[in-house]
């Protein structure tokens, strides 16, 4: 079994009006711990893949911790100006891959955010985070489709099940990549069996035919995701916008490698 490459970890304030550089609070994970301030831990060296922040007056943000106060704390820019609701902007998916800022073992880093607007400014944000750049392997990629109605809840991770439209034949399956259509969500990530500590995702779209992003996390873009057997397939997490129960679609990309 091939081990999921990265990590997407959240994070929720909503802004002050005038916040200069405020902290996003890290909202629960079940795969990073958050110390007393709301700060994710590092759990090893690691590098920042992707960075995204969305909310609707926020106007600046960057990733903060110690090891990065040395040169300068790296902006995430530009960030996409508009409610948590509406469908992310390619022009605010800053993909960083292999040449991202480091962090630290141990350290605790986080997203600083501003806004520029009369009032406050719900605000959300992820961090793609990783060990190293793990591109996927050749091999014919074929995209399948599956289904899950979530009980969302506003600002948390929820599991669901996967319920796949075609049956699988046996065999080992390498995701290198995914799409998710589900109204009232920000992300969307995998929880692999035996493999629950790194998460890999991506952004959601909120509805059919709204994509404004090219596949960066789509046909191996993003490398190696993770590997399940046909008859132990991942479980999905969303992290919602909004409560309520909302039915969503999972397109994945994969390579059958065994």
């Amino acid at each position: 079994m091939i081990d999921p490459n990265f990590h997407l970890a959240a994070f929720y304030s909503s802004l002050l009006q005038n916040a200069a550089y405020a902290q996003l609070a890290a909202v629960a994970d079940g795969g990073l711990t958050r110390n007393s301030a709301n700060q994710y831990i590092a759990p090893d060296n690691l590098r920042i893949m992707a960075a995204h922040v969305q909310g609707v007056t926020t106007n600046r943000a960057q990733v903060q911790a110690p090891s990065l106060r040395n040169l300068a704390y790296p902006e995430i820019y530009p960030v996409v100006q508009a409610a948590r609701t509406a469908i992310p902007d390619a022009a605010g998916i800053r993909i960083y891959k292999d040449s991202g800022p480091r962090l630290l073992m141990n350290e605790a880093f986080g997203i600083y955010a501003s806004e520029d607007g009369t009032g406050a400014s719900p605000t959300n944000a992820a961090l793609l985070l990783g060990k190293k750049w793990m591109p996927s392997p050749p091999g014919p990629i074929i995209t399948l489709v599956a289904t899950s109605t979530i009980v969302l809840v506003d600002t948390a991770w929820v599991l669901g099940t996967l319920s796949f439209e075609t049956q699988l034949a046996a065999g080992e399956y390498l995701v290198v990549g995914m799409d998710v259509v589900m109204d009232n969500a920000n992300y969307a990530r995998l929880v692999f069996p035996g493999s629950a500590n790194w998460r890999p995702g991506c952004p959601v779209l909120d509805a059919y035919g709204e994509k404004t992003w090219l596949d960066s996390f789509r046909n191996g873009n993003f490398g190696s995701w993770g590997s399940f057997l046909f008859n132990n397939p991942p479980q999905v997490e969303v992290f919602g916008a909004a409560a309520g129960s909302t039915a969503g679609t999972f397109f994945l990309d994969v390579i059958k490698i065994g």
